[in-house]
């Protein structure tokens, strides 16, 4: 009986079996299970016998199964005639024999059979009785966390196929196991299309072995979890960019696979390009506009101080040209603004290296002449200076 009882975890099969078991070898003509309910109150869970369809064959406060309830121990029951409080709904009953059914010390239920038949049960009967009810329990407790089990991974699926993001899953090997409806909807393939096929069949030419890489990397190094940007195709050929949190499955030290939640960041990415193309298309437009006007501008100040060192020039023309020489001064260090900014923008790696102060305050100094001359200030400047690393044309920014 108990290997029969350990054999399946289906709740009602449990029940049946036990109460058909139970009924058997007690003889009895009829018998019932009940089981608590949330709010403790008794539940009838199987029954066999003659019992009215009609009818609940118990009380919670009279019979053998009130008395049960309030003394959580079996009841033998010889003859009901004689039995003060005796209840049943089965016709011309004589014995009665009933076990409470306990897990973890905790009251969860009662088995109860009953017979027409004068002193039809027996000691070893009773026995049985209360034997088979301790598998019960142990029997019920299993099949009820199963079915809490069940229950708890349908409303898991149910999430998981409602969500706005892709959840797939992996085996060991990368072969692809479980997709959601939204993933299979990117992906445009079947279920059965995609499960045939492995994680890498989907990447982008191209971006495949440095996805084998990074993925091999984290099951080589046991990381938790990881996130991952990467290309895929879809089956009409479209590229589509995922974000990848992929949660690797362990079971000790054997890797089960992967967990993936992904999500669509196509936008983004199409985005990020376009940024990207306009900063190089902006740069290359800032490098070409600070060349057209470098080479004027430098011929505006040469032949503006050119003429200024004409005999024949007024004053008044002097004074003139050495505004446009300014003015010209001030334009080109615009343009190397432009420039600076331009640098600043598209360099990755800044190399520092040991600088001249000197040289570059001297530089500063020269491009400040025209400031200085017209607030007529005065550049204090130290005779030494440190030695220091950096990049001479920031350097030279800062101090301008």
């Amino acid at each position: 009986v108990n290997v029969e009882l350990s054999r399946k975890l289906d709740l009602n099969y449990v029940l049946q079996m036990a109460l058909d078991q139970a009924i058997r070898v007690s003889e009895a003509t009829a018998g019932f299970i009940a089981v608590t309910k949330h709010d403790n109150t008794l539940q009838l869970a199987h029954s066999l016998g003659g019992y009215p369809k009609d009818k609940v064959p118990y009380t919670e406060t009279q019979g053998i199964v009130g008395q049960v309830i309030n003394t959580h121990k079996p009841i033998w029951i010889f003859d009901l005639e004689f039995e003060e409080n005796a209840y049943s709904v089965v016709p011309k009953v004589i014995g009665q024999l009933a076990v409470p059914l306990i897990s973890h010390s905790e009251f969860i239920g009662v088995l109860c059979v009953e017979t027409i038949v004068s002193e039809r049960f027996t000691p070893a009967g009773f026995d049985f009785l209360q034997l088979i009810a301790q598998h019960i329990s142990v029997s019920l407790d299993n099949a009820q966390l199963v079915e809490s089990l069940r229950e708890s991974e349908e409303r898991y699926r149910v999430m998981v196929d409602s969500a706005t993001d892709i959840v797939y899953q992996t085996d060991g090997n990368g072969q692809m196991t479980y997709c959601n409806p939204i993933g299979l909807q990117t992906t445009e393939y079947s279920r059965k299309e995609l499960f045939s096929k492995h994680y890498l069949d989907l990447v982008k030419q191209g971006y495949q072995d440095d996805a084998r890489r990074f993925y091999g990397r984290q099951a080589r190094d046991g990381v938790a979890q990881t996130y991952y940007e990467v290309p895929i195709v879809s089956k009409s050929g479209k590229t589509i960019w995922l974000g990848q949190n992929a949660q690797l499955l362990m079971n000790d030290d054997n890797i089960l696979g992967f967990q993936v939640i992904a999500r669509d960041i196509t936008d983004r990415k199409m985005a990020e390009d376009e940024r990207t193309r306009l900063i190089q298309d902006l740069d290359a437009f800032a490098h070409t506009v600070a060349h057209d006007l470098k080479n004027p501008l430098n011929g505006i100040v040469g032949y503006s101080t050119f003429l200024a060192d004409f005999p024949d020039v007024t004053d008044e023309h002097r004074e003139i040209l050495g505004i446009i020489t300014e003015v010209s001064y001030k334009m080109s260090a615009v343009v190397d603004s432009l420039l600076q900014f331009a640098e600043l923008r598209s360099e990755k790696d800044v190399k520092l290296v040991s600088v001249d102060m000197g040289v570059i305050v001297k530089d500063a100094c020269t491009r400040l002449s025209y400031t200085v001359k017209e607030f007529d200030a005065e550049l204090v400047i130290a005779d030494e200076w440190p030695s220091a690393l950096g990049h001479e044309g920031w350097i030279e920014e800062v101090w301008v």
